[in-house]
């Protein structure tokens, strides 16, 4: 199965996480509202964000994770599909944003299109949203959306020196509008 490069939105397009992004994505990371929720710690030096995409890079090709800049004339974050099972047909997304970007339906446009390609091309039939329990903003998102809550996952992540429960939620392919 061959993935798609780039996908195409009416404001937007999501491009395949190459490394001529990695300045854009180092810089959009240095703001710590916008790290405060992720796991990963890429941020820290331009050769860890290197290292990051490189391993991207890798689990692209072994068909686990798809990685998308979000390109609105710049970079305005990542979008990725994860822990891709074809078997059992799901998966996960993620999406984060730089904040001068929050709060303009680059969120909502981003995870349609990729919801879109998941559903519709990948032929998944549940995609799940991984979200730290105090990220209230993107509960609201997800659940805005009309992704369904199906549980906490107790101490799951460990941040910022401490353990942290998360939340499921998931859209089902037959929801997807």
């Amino acid at each position: 199965m061959k993935f798609k490069k780039l996908i195409k939105g009416k404001n937007l397009n999501l491009r395949k996480l190459e490394m001529k992004y990695k300045r854009d994505i180092y810089e959009l990371r240095q703001d710590k509202d916008v790290t405060r929720f992720l796991p990963n710690k890429y941020q820290e030096s331009l050769r860890k964000t290197e290292e990051y995409i490189n391993n991207c890079d890798i689990k692209w090709g072994i068909k686990r994770t798809l990685s998308y800049v979000i390109d609105v004339g710049r970079i305005a974050g990542i979008i990725m599909l994860s822990k891709l099972d074809f078997k059992n047909k799901n998966c996960e997304l993620g999406i984060w944003l730089g904040k001068e970007f929050w709060h303009k339906n680059i969120s909502k446009e981003a995870t349609y299109l990729l919801l879109d390609y998941a559903f519709n091309e990948l032929n998944m039939e549940r995609v799940f949203f991984s979200i730290n329990i105090n990220n209230t903003p993107s509960v609201r998102f997800f659940e805005k959306i009309g992704a369904k809550k199906e549980g906490i996952l107790r101490k799951a992540r460990f941040v910022n020196g401490k353990f942290e429960d998360k939340l499921v939620y998931s859209i089902l392919k037959e929801e997807f509008k």
